[in-house]
Protein backbone atom coordinates (compact mmCIF):
# COMPACT_ATOMS: atom_id res chain seq x y z
CA UNK A 1 0.00 0.00 0.00
CA UNK A 2 2.87 2.37 0.78
CA UNK A 3 4.34 1.76 -2.69
CA UNK A 4 1.02 2.67 -4.37
CA UNK A 5 0.77 5.84 -2.29
CA UNK A 6 4.34 6.78 -3.17
CA UNK A 7 3.77 6.27 -6.91
CA UNK A 8 0.49 8.21 -6.81
CA UNK A 9 2.27 10.95 -4.88
CA UNK A 10 4.92 11.26 -7.61
CA UNK A 11 2.31 11.22 -10.39
CA UNK A 12 0.18 13.93 -8.78
CA UNK A 13 3.17 16.11 -7.97
CA UNK A 14 4.43 15.72 -11.55
CA UNK A 15 1.03 16.79 -12.90
CA UNK A 16 0.95 19.83 -10.62
CA UNK A 17 4.53 20.80 -11.51
CA UNK A 18 3.78 20.66 -15.24
CA UNK A 19 0.61 22.73 -14.89
CA UNK A 20 2.25 25.35 -12.66
CA UNK A 21 5.31 25.77 -14.88
CA UNK A 22 3.00 26.07 -17.89
CA UNK A 23 0.93 28.75 -16.17
CA UNK A 24 4.01 30.77 -15.27
CA UNK A 25 5.93 30.56 -18.55
CA UNK A 26 3.60 29.83 -21.47
CA UNK A 27 0.39 31.56 -22.55
CA UNK A 28 -2.97 29.92 -22.04
CA UNK A 29 -5.27 30.57 -24.99
CA UNK A 30 -8.58 32.13 -24.06
CA UNK A 31 -10.38 35.40 -23.45
CA UNK A 32 -9.02 35.80 -19.91
CA UNK A 33 -5.51 34.42 -20.00
CA UNK A 34 -4.13 33.14 -16.70
CA UNK A 35 -0.60 32.96 -17.96
CA UNK A 36 2.17 33.40 -18.47
CA UNK A 37 2.21 35.20 -15.15
CA UNK A 38 5.81 36.35 -15.53
CA UNK A 39 5.88 37.57 -19.13
CA UNK A 40 2.59 39.38 -19.74
CA UNK A 41 2.93 43.18 -19.97
CA UNK A 42 1.16 45.11 -17.23
CA UNK A 43 -2.55 45.41 -17.92
CA UNK A 44 -2.63 42.56 -20.47
CA UNK A 45 -3.53 39.69 -18.11
CA UNK A 46 -7.29 39.18 -18.24
CA UNK A 47 -8.18 38.02 -14.73
CA UNK A 48 -5.90 40.25 -12.67
CA UNK A 49 -6.44 43.33 -14.89
CA UNK A 50 -10.22 43.08 -14.80
CA UNK A 51 -10.26 42.54 -11.05
CA UNK A 52 -8.04 45.62 -10.74
CA UNK A 53 -10.53 47.59 -12.82
CA UNK A 54 -13.48 46.39 -10.72
CA UNK A 55 -12.04 46.65 -7.20
CA UNK A 56 -9.24 49.20 -7.74
CA UNK A 57 -6.83 47.18 -5.59
CA UNK A 58 -3.40 48.47 -6.56
CA UNK A 59 -1.61 45.31 -5.41
CA UNK A 60 -3.39 43.08 -7.96
CA UNK A 61 -1.58 44.14 -11.11
CA UNK A 62 1.33 43.45 -11.56
CA UNK A 63 2.46 42.78 -7.96
CA UNK A 64 -0.31 40.29 -7.14
CA UNK A 65 0.24 38.44 -10.40
CA UNK A 66 4.01 38.22 -9.80
CA UNK A 67 3.48 37.14 -6.20
CA UNK A 68 1.09 34.44 -7.34
CA UNK A 69 3.64 33.19 -9.88
CA UNK A 70 6.41 33.13 -7.27
CA UNK A 71 4.08 31.14 -4.99
CA UNK A 72 3.50 28.66 -7.81
CA UNK A 73 7.25 28.26 -8.37
CA UNK A 74 7.85 27.77 -4.62
CA UNK A 75 5.17 25.11 -4.67
CA UNK A 76 6.90 23.39 -7.60
CA UNK A 77 10.20 23.36 -5.71
CA UNK A 78 8.53 21.89 -2.62
CA UNK A 79 6.71 19.25 -4.69
CA UNK A 80 9.95 18.04 -6.25
CA UNK A 81 11.78 17.67 -2.92
CA UNK A 82 10.31 14.56 -1.24
CA UNK A 83 10.46 15.71 2.44
CA UNK A 84 8.72 19.00 1.55
CA UNK A 85 5.96 17.49 -0.59
CA UNK A 86 3.21 17.95 2.04
CA UNK A 87 4.13 21.62 2.35
CA UNK A 88 4.10 21.99 -1.44
CA UNK A 89 0.71 20.27 -1.66
CA UNK A 90 -0.73 22.62 0.95
CA UNK A 91 0.65 25.68 -0.83
CA UNK A 92 -0.61 24.36 -4.18
CA UNK A 93 -4.06 23.77 -2.68
CA UNK A 94 -4.23 27.34 -1.36
CA UNK A 95 -3.05 28.88 -4.64
CA UNK A 96 -5.33 26.74 -6.80
CA UNK A 97 -8.24 27.49 -4.49
CA UNK A 98 -7.55 31.19 -4.89
CA UNK A 99 -7.37 30.82 -8.68
CA UNK A 100 -10.60 28.82 -8.80
CA UNK A 101 -12.19 31.53 -6.65
CA UNK A 102 -10.98 34.24 -9.04
CA UNK A 103 -12.42 32.37 -11.98
CA UNK A 104 -15.65 31.68 -10.12
CA UNK A 105 -16.26 35.44 -10.29
CA UNK A 106 -17.35 34.69 -13.86
CA UNK A 107 -20.41 32.98 -12.41
CA UNK A 108 -21.27 35.80 -10.03
CA UNK A 109 -23.18 38.85 -11.27
CA UNK A 110 -20.08 40.88 -12.08
CA UNK A 111 -18.70 42.33 -15.25
CA UNK A 112 -16.18 39.56 -15.93
CA UNK A 113 -17.45 37.87 -19.07
CA UNK A 114 -16.39 34.37 -20.03
CA UNK A 115 -16.28 35.17 -23.73
CA UNK A 116 -15.26 38.36 -25.51
CA UNK A 117 -16.60 37.15 -28.83
CA UNK A 118 -17.34 33.83 -30.52
CA UNK A 119 -13.70 33.23 -31.50
CA UNK A 120 -12.29 33.55 -27.97
CA UNK A 121 -14.43 30.90 -26.27
CA UNK A 122 -12.34 28.36 -24.34
CA UNK A 123 -15.43 26.33 -23.30
CA UNK A 124 -14.35 26.45 -19.66
CA UNK A 125 -11.03 24.65 -20.23
CA UNK A 126 -9.13 27.16 -18.12
CA UNK A 127 -11.53 26.75 -15.18
CA UNK A 128 -11.54 22.95 -15.51
CA UNK A 129 -7.71 22.86 -15.45
CA UNK A 130 -7.66 25.06 -12.33
CA UNK A 131 -10.30 22.84 -10.68
CA UNK A 132 -8.39 19.67 -11.62
CA UNK A 133 -5.23 21.18 -10.12
CA UNK A 134 -7.13 22.01 -6.93
CA UNK A 135 -8.40 18.44 -6.64
CA UNK A 136 -4.94 17.00 -7.44
CA UNK A 137 -3.36 19.16 -4.73
CA UNK A 138 -5.96 18.05 -2.18
CA UNK A 139 -5.51 14.40 -3.13
CA UNK A 140 -1.74 14.80 -2.99
CA UNK A 141 -2.02 16.14 0.56
CA UNK A 142 -3.99 13.03 1.56
CA UNK A 143 -1.96 10.46 -0.39
CA UNK A 144 1.60 11.59 0.41
CA UNK A 145 3.00 9.06 2.86
CA UNK A 146 4.42 10.30 6.11
CA UNK A 147 8.12 10.01 6.80
CA UNK A 148 9.50 6.95 8.51
CA UNK A 149 8.81 6.89 12.22
CA UNK A 150 11.72 6.80 14.58
CA UNK A 151 11.69 4.20 17.31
Amino acid sequence: MRFVREVLSWLLSGFLCLVFVHWCLFPFIGPHSIGPFFFVPEGQDGVFSELLAIYDWDWLEPDGRYGFAVGLMLSVMCLVVRPLRKLGAGLAFCLCGWLVGLQAFNVLPMDLSLVDDATNDDNGAQFILALASLMAAGLLWIVTPRGKRRA
